[in-house]
């Protein structure tokens, strides 16, 4: 199950709130911040990285970001 909010997603394997990975943009330093918790009380260290530099390292095509932009 993916749950949205602005600028904010959260994946959960079913309908439990035990168990998680969070993403948020922030538009300011147009960065991503990932991090998650496990059991609903142990977090999962997390970190932040620049969008360009997630596209980069995950070698996302420039065709692939114009097909999103064309998208959004």
């Amino acid at each position: 199950m993916i749950v949205e909010s602005k600028q904010r997603l959260t994946f959960r394997p079913d309908y439990t709130d035990n168990h998680g990975i969070d993403i948020q943009y922030t538009k300011k330093t147009e960065s991503l911040h990932f991090f998650g918790w496990y059991d609903g009380f142990v977090g999962i260290p997390g970190g932040d990285i620049n969008f360009i530099e997630f596209c980069k390292k995950l070698g996302v095509k420039k065709s692939t970001l114009k097909k999103a932009i064309n998208e959004i």
